[in-house]
């Protein structure tokens, strides 16, 4: 049975002074035996990466060149999102 994707839109402030992105996500449920989701987060139509959770409050990019301050900003807004601080 396939799963449903899910979408919600985050909100992220990489830099002191700057407005927050609103940055698209797509919860895509891992396809293989093991159970892994990944969060492809986007801005309009270009793809910012791809995010998986790595542990409690621990984010690694799967796909993309963000640097890992970013990685743990988008992490952190997906955690907030979920309700998990």
């Amino acid at each position: 049975m396939e799963e449903q994707h899910k979408l919600f839109e985050i909100s992220v402030k990489f830099n002191r002074g700057l407005e927050p992105l609103t940055l698209s996500v797509e919860e895509q449920p891992s396809s293989n035996d093991v159970t892994v989701t990944t969060f492809k987060v986007s801005r309009y139509e270009d793809i910012f990466g791809i995010f998986s959770r790595d542990g409690h409050h621990n984010w690694k990019q799967v796909d993309g060149t963000a640097p890992k301050d970013e990685v743990d900003a988008i992490g952190a807004a997906i955690d907030a999102h979920y309700g998990r601080f």
